[in-house]
């Protein structure tokens, strides 16, 4: 599994969201347990927040002596009561596959599918691969999305 302090799960949906955070090692989590909007994106926030809290005491098992991962949770310890609830109750998740049912500010409501496949060779990699049902509504909406980044205007890396 992609060691989730370091690894970037990030909905690139919603950069704007993502970068009000430092870019500090597991942004994404914290983004997810931290920001009021991915509870507005995540359909089911709870059930898919509560299962990355799960994966990250299944890292923790694996890099018990992690300082990266350590932060992360000291971090969010602090800073989310919802945190510490799921980290108390010492729940390990492994994530095989599943649903993402999102709600994109644009199109809406959005259910995409993910299968986590080893990386060979790569001891602490996994490709997530998302895919939607061909010709449903969620493909629709996901062409739509990918049309418009594609037309829209690259920003280089000062930001201009």
């Amino acid at each position: 599994m992609a060691h989730p302090s370091r690894g970037s799960d990030t909905p690139r949906t919603w950069p704007d969201a993502l970068s009000r955070f430092p870019p500090l090692p597991g942004t994404y989590p914290r983004w997810a347990l931290l920001d009021e909007e991915a509870r507005q994106r995540y359909v089911d926030w709870e059930k898919v927040v509560s299962s990355m809290v799960g994966t990250l005491r299944l890292d923790a098992g694996r890099h018990p002596d992690d300082p990266l991962l350590a932060q992360l949770v000291g971090d969010l310890s602090v800073r989310s009561e919802q945190f510490r609830r799921w980290w108390a109750d010492h729940r390990v998740v492994e994530r095989r596959d599943g649903i993402k049912r999102l709600d994109h500010p644009l199109v809406g409501r959005i259910d995409v599918f993910y299968e986590a496949l080893e990386v060979t060779g790569e001891e602490a990699q996994t490709l997530f691969v998302y895919s939607t049902d061909p010709g449903s509504e969620s493909e629709s909406k996901l062409r739509v999305l990918a049309d418009r980044t594609r037309s829209a205007p690259v920003e280089s890396a000062s930001g201009h």
